[in-house]
C-alpha cells in the first residue's frame, strides 16, 4: 500500500471539510463560475480547495493540474495545457454545449514560478478558451503576477483581513482538533 505524508493523508477531500473563512466559502459554494487566483500564506487551504473544486478526489470533472514550480517554461503552455484545452471530449462541440458540469479545469499551483514569457502568453490563452475552460491559479506571492494577468481573474485573498476573521479561523481549527 502506498504511504502518504500525514499532510496528504489528512487533507480534506470534500468542500464541507475544508475550514474556510465565510467570505471565501460563500464565493465557492456553487462551484467555480470564473477564473480565479487564490493567494495567501502557506497552509491556508488554497491548494486543497482548488483540488476539491476541480474534482481531483471525486474524479467527476475533466481537469489538468500542473505544479508550476517544476514546470516553469512556456513550452508547458504550448504543449500540455493547449493539448488539454483544445481536445473535445465525449463527442460534444464544447463551444455550443458547455455548462458547469462539462467545463474543463486547469489548475496551476505555485504559478508565481512561471516565466515572464509564460505569463504573457497565458493572458491571450485564457481569453481564447474562456467559454469552455476555467483556470485556477494558486500562489503565496501575488506580487509576482503581472497586473495584466491579474485583470483576467477574480483574485481571492486567503489571509485573515480582520481580527474577527483571525479569531473565527482559530476557533474553527480548535473545534476540528
Amino acid at each position: 500500500m502506498k504511504e502518504l505524508l500525514l499532510s496528504e493523508k489528512w487533507r480534506p477531500k470534500k468542500f464541507e471539510d475544508v475550514i474556510l473563512l465565510p467570505r471565501i466559502q460563500k464565493i465557492f459554494e456553487d462551484g467555480i463560475k470564473k477564473n480565479v487566483i487564490l493567494y495567501g500564506h502557506y497552509g491556508t487551504g488554497k491548494t486543497t480547495l482548488a483540488r476539491i473544486l476541480i474534482g481531483r478526489y471525486s474524479k467527476d470533472k475533466a481537469f489538468l493540474e500542473i505544479n508550476s514550480s517544476f514546470y516553469t517554461s512556456i513550452d508547458v503552455l504550448r504543449t500540455k495545457i493547449d493539448d488539454f484545452c483544445s481536445k473535445v471530449y465525449m463527442g460534444l462541440d464544447l463551444d455550443y454545449m458547455i455548462d458547469q458540469d462539462s467545463m474543463k479545469y486547469v489548475f496551476l499551483d505555485e504559478f508565481e514560478r512561471i516565466s515572464p514569457a509564460y505569463q504573457e502568453a497565458l493572458k491571450a490563452f485564457i481569453e481564447h478558451y474562456s467559454s469552455r475552460v476555467r483556470f485556477i491559479l494558486c500562489t503565496n506571492h501575488i506580487e509576482k503576477a503581472s497586473s495584466e494577468l491579474l485583470s483576467r481573474f477574480s483574485v481571492i485573498n486567503f489571509d485573515c483581513q480582520t481580527p474577527e476573521e483571525e479569531k473565527w479561523i482559530k476557533t474553527e481549527f480548535y473545534k476540528k482538533i
